[in-house]
């Protein structure tokens, strides 16, 4: 071999080597298969491969544990007078790492948002700083950001500069349990002058003792051969700014002469 052919061949191997090299990396790009340390924010971690949250904003998670999380540019929005009620609440962080000892005091919307408070303290704010207390806050909301000591942003949905706040009380209703029991009704519903052909009547009694409420539905004039009443019965419970309902209790009342005439799970005859 002289030496003209051996360069060649040896140019030729080279070449092969590096497209090689190249498809690979394009496999391995494709595959999500590239060093985690290469990956330096969210966009190279998503192109990567690695999961991707479908959270908002967005968060991937590379094999090593870190996370990173889309920037999003907010847009730039005048603040705007709101009043919102809610729950007082430590707000939560972005991301899946480990949570700080501190608790920034915030507020858990009913719409199930978590807002950021300023100037809460300068409105008698040392008043609402025990978690789970319901007010009902009004102020300047506006899209900022929260970061805790560690750098790690809150996940909220924008900050309200607090002008008032005031304790709430919360009340449970008669339409707040048509809609949480709907689905151990009588025809979905509860109608106090009853419907022809299902039942005379329909009551509905809450009672409250501590912090939770007792809730007992009667109907009675049952269009039935047997069964002339029937009652539910359940605890409801308000926690983490929704309506929570216990187990369900079921007894009937029969008609003369077909069983029991007391509120029972025995059947009638």
């Amino acid at each position: 071999m002289n030496k003209k052919t051996f360069w060649t061949i040896a140019i030729i191997i080279s070449l092969i080597v590096v497209l090689i090299s190249m498809g690979a990396y394009f496999v391995l790009n494709q595959q999500g298969l590239l060093p985690p340390q290469t990956v330096t924010n969210f966009e190279e971690c998503a192109l990567a491969g690695y999961p991707v949250g479908e959270s908002h904003p967005r968060q991937c998670w590379t094999p090593d544990g870190r996370h990173f999380v889309e920037e999003i540019e907010r847009p730039i929005m005048p603040p705007e007078l709101i009043t919102i009620s809610g729950e007082i609440t430590c707000l939560p962080k972005i991301g899946p790492g480990p949570q700080t000892m501190e608790c920034a005091i915030g507020l858990k919307g009913a719409d199930r948002r978590h807002y950021g408070l300023k100037n809460l303290f300068e409105r008698g704010g040392h008043i609402f700083s025990q978690t789970g207390l319901q007010v009902e806050v009004s102020g300047m909301f506006s899209l900022e950001e929260m970061k805790g000591p560690d750098g790690n942003r809150y996940d909220i949905v924008g900050v309200i500069d607090v002008i008032s706040i005031r304790k709430t009380k919360i009340e449970l209703t008669n339409e707040i349990v048509l809609s949480l029991l709907k689905n151990n009704l009588l025809g979905d519903e509860c109608r106090q002058e009853g419907i022809g052909g299902y039942y005379n009547s329909c009551v509905i009694n809450i009672s409250k003792e501590n912090n939770q409420w007792m809730v007992v539905i009667t109907y009675d004039g049952l269009f039935d051969d047997s069964v002339r009443a029937s009652r539910i019965q359940t605890n409801v419970v308000y926690q983490d700014g929704q309506w929570l309902k216990g187990e369900i209790f079921r007894t009937q009342k029969c008609w003369p002469g077909r069983g029991h005439q007391e509120f029972s799970t025995e059947l009638c005859i």
